[in-house]
């Protein structure tokens, strides 16, 4: 069984996998940043290649051929992981980050950035007829400001310091 659509940003594709030609994508919702991150105080990543990174399992990652993943079920359980030391390199998304190290009282490190793109729906091919819709309604939310209150709905709950990061 297949879903016939998911939000994702297409930079999170290897390149076998952006030319897939069973799914088509909608016009860009917001911006989305994920990093390689780390406990504080640990020295710059300068390769994840043949390292363990916790990731979130079913998720994309465009080089994790690279690396060997280590999967978790959430963004909030590979950053408890990152600190009680299970894993020593996680990718999150910098939101995901903030919020549950908020949540928790974890501090960590965005120790370098590992992809920024759009997020968008990806659908399947099969429903092409629906994208003239979905495009539309994406303008809209965007020209009425809606998507950027969600967004700031999200970022207010958010420490201080880490408002004005994105």
């Amino acid at each position: 069984q297949q879903i016939d659509f998911d939000i994702i940003s297409p930079d999170w594709l290897n390149e076998q996998q952006k030319q897939d030609d069973r799914f088509i994508y909608s016009d860009p919702i917001l911006p989305i940043k994920e990093y390689v991150v780390t406990r504080q105080s640990q020295p710059p990543v300068l390769t994840l290649s043949g390292i363990e990174v916790g990731t979130v399992r079913g998720y994309y990652y465009h080089d994790d051929q690279q690396f060997e993943r280590v999967d978790f079920a959430s963004e909030k359980e590979l950053l408890q992981a990152l600190n009680l030391r299970r894993i020593e390199h996680i990718i999150i998304g910098d939101l995901p980050a903030l919020y549950w190290s908020e949540q928790l009282g974890i501090a960590f490190s965005f120790n370098q950035l590992h992809s920024e793109g759009m997020l968008q729906l990806r659908l399947l091919a099969k429903h092409r007829g629906l994208l003239e819709r979905i495009n539309q309604a994406i303008a809209q939310l965007k020209h009425s400001g809606e998507i950027e209150k969600i967004e700031q709905q999200y970022i207010s709950q958010l420490p201080i310091h880490a408002k004005g990061g994105r």
